[in-house]
């Protein structure tokens, strides 16, 4: 799933809202992006700047991390009803799901960053120039299992400026 908002439901975890730095994520002054694992999504610059005249895109931040929610749902998790794989068996003994955030802009790789539920979250600020017309985010795995992945882009923003030019 990708969604507009921070919250998370699954089979044995009940819908509840995610967090990061102690923050509970998904209201309107939180707005989030959740992503599970080995997910992307584009976003057409070309289409949003036809929306905003005289203003440019100048960059895209997010703070970036795995929610804190998931060490609660960990610690109550059985796994031995789940075929024991090395993925599995590192997820059970470590408690630490981690993931890579990806930025592209116009297929090309601006953002690699890999956090985990017990890392400190991360920052991305990728600048963005006017001729840009695709940005993608996704995210990725990055522990082998896609088991609790489950990422948050807080407070995802495209910083505008004045595309006029002052003299």
């Amino acid at each position: 799933y990708i969604f507009n908002g921070a919250w998370h439901e699954g089979f044995d975890v009940p819908r509840h809202n995610l967090q990061l730095n102690g923050v509970t994520l998904g209201g309107k002054q939180t707005p989030a992006i959740t992503m599970h694992s080995n997910l992307g999504i584009t976003f057409d610059l070309s289409a949003i700047k036809r929306t905003l005249p005289g203003l440019e895109i100048q960059s895209f931040t997010a703070t970036v991390g795995v929610s804190e929610t998931v060490q609660q749902w960990l610690d109550q998790r059985d796994f031995s009803d789940l075929e024991q794989t090395p993925a599995v068996e590192k997820l059970t003994a470590e408690k630490q799901p981690a993931v890579e955030f990806w930025v592209f802009l116009d297929g090309k790789q601006a953002l690699r960053q890999r956090v985990s539920c017990v890392s400190e979250v991360g920052s991305i600020n990728i600048p963005i120039h006017k001729n840009i017309r695709f940005l993608t985010l996704a995210v990725t795995e990055a522990d082998d299992t896609s088991m609790f992945d489950w990422a948050v882009l807080a407070e995802p923003k495209l910083i505008l400026k004045s595309a006029v030019n002052r003299q």
